[in-house]
């Protein structure tokens, strides 16, 4: 289990090494292409683990998921409520010192009623900011990045 002493000393050691968001893997690698010919997604944002951030969890989470439709449906990923494909933006976050580490988790679920629910896609991403520049739009930005990169493969303009 991580303490609080040990997020510090991990916040302290990743400032000295990032300055930007790191992305880890893809997961499971090529499984993109289930997002093929799908442009309509129920989307969650999920505040996971929230460890001394100054704002209020349901606040932040429904104007990140307003900023996460809207960066989305820029593409042309629109949002529809209980649709079997479904988007979230899961968000760990934890302040130390006048630092957010933040992890931003999309996931691409296919939800179904009467068996497992499936994981189709996720990509994960860390990064350190100061407090100031923690905000709704950063999270749902670097959500948004990650899905659009993906879905653009798989669903090219015509």
């Amino acid at each position: 289990m991580i303490t609080r002493y040990h997020l510090t000393a991990l916040i302290s050691g990743l400032t000295l090494l990032l300055s930007v968001p790191v992305n880890s893997q893809v997961f499971p690698r090529g499984n993109g292409l289930s997002l093929s010919g799908v442009n309509q997604f129920d989307l969650y944002v999920q505040l996971s683990d929230w460890q001394d951030i100054n704002a209020d969890q349901t606040e932040f989470r429904r104007q990140a998921l307003e900023a996460l439709a809207t960066r989305l449906a820029s593409v042309g990923i629109t949002r529809r409520s209980a649709s079997r494909d479904y988007l979230l933006c899961n968000v760990r976050a934890t302040q130390s010192n006048g630092l957010v580490a933040y992890t931003t988790t999309p996931e691409y679920w296919n939800l179904r009623s009467t068996d497992v629910h499936t994981l189709l896609w996720q990509n994960e991403a860390i990064a350190i900011v100061d407090q100031a520049e923690f905000s709704t739009e950063l999270v749902a930005s670097a959500c948004a990045d990650h899905i659009m990169a993906e879905w653009s493969k798989w669903n090219p303009a015509t």
